[in-house]
C-alpha cells in the first residue's frame, strides 16, 4: 500500500491548492530513489521541502502527516491531528477539502474528504467529515502516468458516498471517522512525525540506545540509557570512568542536541524501513553535520537498505543539501506571492535543466519568492547601522 498524492483546498495561507504528488514523474534510473509499484509507476523514497521563513513549510508536513494519519492509521479528526492553519471562520463556514490518492491491492483509489468544524455548547471545536467519497478503479485503466489520477465516469470505477452508506455502517461510524477504514484498517503501515519542538527532549531517549547509532553521532559515548519513565539517564564516556546520572545534571547538558536528535532519527528510520512506511521531520539539519544528513537521506535512496519503499519526507532552509539529490521531481519549494499567499511548486516542473546546482537555482530567486528580498536585507542593513 502506498500514498500516491495529497491535495488540499481552501487551506487559508495557500491561494492555490496544496497539491504533492508521491508519484515520480522524471526518468526512472537504475539507484534513482524511487520503488516500483507496477509498470512504470513508481513512488518517491525521498522528499523535501524548501522554503525562506515563514513560508509555511511546518504547515506543509502537518497537512501531509494529517492526511496519512487518516488514510493509514485511520486515526479521528479529533486526535489531535488537525493543523492549526484549520482554526479560522474559512473553515468553519466553506470547510476544507482533503483528497487523497492511494494504492492497494492491484486497486487505485481516490478519497475525497470535506471538513468542518463546530464550536459545541461546552465551547471546544469539533471537527467533523460534512461529506466523503471513495472511488476506486483497477490498476489495469491505467494505460499512462497521467492516468493515475483520472477518475471521469469514462474509467469505470466503484464509488462510495458516506451519505449512502448502509445505516448499520453508519451507526458504527463518528462523524469524525473516515469512511476509509473500510479499504485501510490494520494497513500495518508506520508513520513517524519529528517535528521542530526541542522541550520534550528526554521522551527522545527510549531504554539503551546502541553503541553503532551512539557512535555516528559522538564516537565518545560508550553508553546511554533512560532508567524507566522518569528522568533518570546513565551516560558513560569512553575517555571517562565516571558514570553520571542525568537527575543530578540535565540530559541536554552532559549529551549533545545532535546525538539526542540523530539517534531518535536513526529509531524511526528503522520503523519506517521496515514496514515500508513514512518518516516526516521537520527541519532536517536542525542539530545535524552536513554529512549526518546525507547520511540519514541515503539510508532511504539505498535499496539494499531500503527494500519497501519507505518514505522520508523532510523541510530544510539549506538548499545546499539538495545538490544531492539525483532526482528533480522529488523536490517542492514554497514561495510567497506578492499578495503574501504562499504557492507550492515542483522543482522539474519549473527547472528543466538537470546539470544545474539546485542550492544555486533557489537561492538565485531564479524561482521567484523562493530566497529572501535583497530589498529586505538591505533595510535592515541600513536600520542597524542607523542604530549602532
Amino acid at each position: 500500500m502506498k500514498i500516491l498524492r495529497v491535495k488540499f483546498d481552501n487551506i487559508i495561507i495557500f491561494d492555490e491548492p496544496f497539491d504533492i504528488d508521491f508519484t515520480a514523474q522524471d526518468r526512472i534510473l537504475e539507484n534513482s530513489g524511487v520503488y516500483n509499484i507496477w509498470g512504470a509507476i513508481s513512488t518517491q523514497q525521498i522528499m523535501s521541502i524548501v522554503g525562506i521563513n515563514a513560508s509555511g513549510k511546518t504547515t506543509s508536513l502537518k497537512l501531509l502527516n494529517l492526511a496519512l494519519e487518516i488514510v493509514l492509521n485511520n486515526k479521528r479528526l479529533n486526535e489531535g491531528i488537525i493543523p492549526s492553519v484549520f482554526l479560522n471562520e474559512k473553515t468553519e463556514k466553506t470547510g476544507v477539502i482533503m483528497t487523497v490518492y492511494f494504492y492497494k491491492e492491484d486497486r487505485i483509489f481516490e478519497l475525497e474528504s470535506k471538513i468542518r468544524y463546530r464550536t459545541n455548547f461546552d465551547g471546544e471545536m469539533h471537527f467533523y467529515y460534512e461529506y466523503e467519497i471513495l472511488r476506486n478503479k483497477a490498476k489495469s485503466t491505467v494505460k499512462s502516468k497521467r492516468d493515475i489520477f483520472d477518475f471521469s465516469k469514462n474509467v469505470g470505477f466503484k464509488e462510495t458516498k458516506r451519505d449512502k452508506m448502509p445505516k448499520e455502517s453508519l451507526k458504527v461510524l463518528k462523524d469524525e471517522d473516515s469512511i476509509v477504514i473500510t479499504e485501510t484498517k490494520d494497513s500495518g503501515i508506520t508513520i513517524n512525525t519529528m517535528f521542530e519542538d526541542f522541550r520534550d527532549k528526554i521522551n527522545y531517549i527510549q531504554g539503551k540506545i546502541d553503541k553503532n547509532i551512539l557512535n555516528v553521532f559522538d564516537e565518545n559515548i560508550k553508553r546511554l540509557e533512560r532508567i524507566g519513565k522518569d528522568k533518570d539517564f546513565r551516560v558513560e564516556f569512553k575517555n571517562s570512568q565516571a558514570k553520571i546520572k542525568s537527575h543530578i545534571i540535565p540530559l541536554e547538558e552532559i549529551v549533545s542536541s545532535g546525538t539526542i536528535r540523530g539517534q531518535k532519527i536513526i529509531k524511526n528510520a528503522v520503523v519506517a524501513l521496515k514496514s515500508g512506511g513514512y518518516l516526516i521531520i521537520d527541519e532536517l539539519e536542525s542539530h545535524l553535520n552536513k554529512e549526518l544528513v546525507k547520511m540519514i537521506i541515503n539510508l532511504f535512496n539505498n535499496k539494499e537498505i531500503n527494500k519497501n519503499g519507505a518514505c522520508l519526507i523532510f523541510t530544510t532552509h539549506y538548499a545546499e543539501i539538495l545538490d544531492s539529490f539525483d532526482r528533480m521531481d522529488n523536490i517542492y519549494i514554497l514561495t510567497r506571492s506578492e499578495n503574501y499567499f504562499t504557492k507550492i511548486h515542483r522543482y522539474s516542473k519549473m527547472v528543466k535543466r538537470s546539470e544545474l546546482k539546485k542550492s544555486e537555482v533557489i537561492l538565485s530567486n531564479y524561482i521567484k519568492g523562493s530566497a529572501p528580498k535583497a530589498l529586505n536585507i538591505t533595510n535592515l542593513e541600513e536600520y542597524i547601522c542607523e542604530n549602532l
